[in-house]
């Protein structure tokens, strides 16, 4: 390296520098924490012996230990800089070479690339752009801008849930760069690296079904999948698939603060569209609703876009 420049934001487990190759773009470069695998290790246990505190009976311990042990998976993932290379090459195929057009906007999506990682460290591409949570919103026509692009992203975020293989549950505002139209994505530390089960995508069928009724009655998608989450920790039939979607929903929370609930049900209407008419919504989420159809659990009316209609494509590569 050329040139170490100022540090760009810090975290809980990396500190992240722009750096300068001698030959090259500027990129950078993000370093784990001395001792952060320690300090998260004692972390844990201290939640731990808190939620034995409560009692195994109560039904907030079997939600927290749950969520305990999923949190100290993804440390492991995110604290291993050679997993990266698998995380960034999942995320490059899920969003490289997107778009979503909304209400005049096309919004092009990919992920940046990385360069080289290894065991304590990660070096990526720059992104040019402002960070989402840092667009203006002085004027009108900024607010616009900020909603649709908010919009479009959710969209994109459901779409590729539906798709039933790995997503990436940690997606806030501060891991995309805005240039014009053009959006860039970065730090996939929560990307998972395993694509779940049959019986996680039907049950995640009936979870989205239901959650369409329950919309329909004015119930948010947030409240409700929470609800789920709890009851299904209560009754001792917790889905760690589940949880994973519940919190990649309340990640998204950065770009949920500025759409309606109106908004959030054309957003998911749209990305099962999508995923129907390019052939990506998982068989299994389809074979799931048919069943729940023939019983009468749920009006397919309900899926359709009335009207307005966020489109997801594919750009033609290169």
């Amino acid at each position: 390296m050329d040139h170490v420049g100022s540090i760009l934001g810090a975290a809980s487990y990396y500190v992240v520098f722009e750096v300068q190759p001698k030959d090259g773009k500027p990129q950078v470069i993000a370093t784990l924490r001395e001792k952060a695998e320690e300090r998260s290790s004692n972390g844990f246990r201290l939640m731990l012996e808190l939620a034995k505190n409560l009692g195994e009976q109560d039904p907030v311990y079997k939600i927290f230990t749950q969520q305990i042990g999923q949190a100290q998976s993804m440390v492991k993932i995110e604290t291993d800089g050679n997993a990266a290379r698998s995380q960034y090459d999942i995320a490059s195929k899920l969003y490289n070479g997107r778009y979503v057009e909304i209400d005049g906007f096309k919004f092009s999506f990919d992920s940046t690339s990385l360069t080289d990682s290894g065991p304590r460290f990660r070096l990526m591409e720059k992104a040019k752009g402002l960070h989402f949570n840092d667009l203006p919103e002085d004027t009108a026509e900024q607010k616009i801008f900020k909603k649709n692009l908010a919009k479009a992203y959710v969209t994109l975020e459901f779409y590729i849930i539906l798709m039933g293989g790995e997503f990436d549950h940690d997606r806030h505002g501060y891991q995309m760069k805005v240039d014009g139209t053009e959006v860039r994505l970065f730090d996939h530390g929560a990307m998972s690296l395993h694509a779940p089960s049959t019986e996680d995508r039907k049950l995640l069928a009936d979870v989205l079904f239901e959650g369409f009724e329950r919309m329909q009655r004015g119930e948010s998608i947030q409240t409700f999948l929470t609800n789920t989450v709890r009851q299904r920790a209560e009754a001792g039939t917790p889905s760690e698939y589940i949880t994973t979607i519940q919190k990649g929903l309340l990640a998204l929370s950065d770009y949920l603060r500025h759409m309606s609930a109106n908004d959030i049900k054309l957003a998911l209407q749209s990305a099962i569209q999508a995923g129907l008419e390019d052939g990506t919504l998982h068989s299994d989420l389809i074979e799931q609703a048919m069943m729940k159809a023939e019983a009468g659990g749920f009006s397919s009316g309900a899926l359709s876009c009335q009207g307005e209609v966020i489109k997801i494509g594919q750009r033609l590569s290169k």
